[in-house]
């Protein structure tokens, strides 16, 4: 994944660039997620994991 910043382009990670993006405008959860939305825990662990992750940034 690509990310450009003032016509300077970085390579990086999509995670690298999720992170980048919270950084840059924040996470604007609205509403609590309801785990019933998933299908599959496997998924649902995975999702609240890498929205951790993301959380701990703002």
């Amino acid at each position: 994944m690509k990310m450009v910043d003032a016509r300077l382009e970085v390579k990086m990670s999509q995670k690298q660039a999720a992170v980048e993006a919270v950084r840059r405008i924040g996470l604007n959860q609205i509403r609590e997620i309801d785990r019933n939305w998933f299908e599959d825990k496997k998924h649902e662990k995975m999702f609240f994991k890498r929205l951790a992750v993301l959380q701990e940034l703002i």
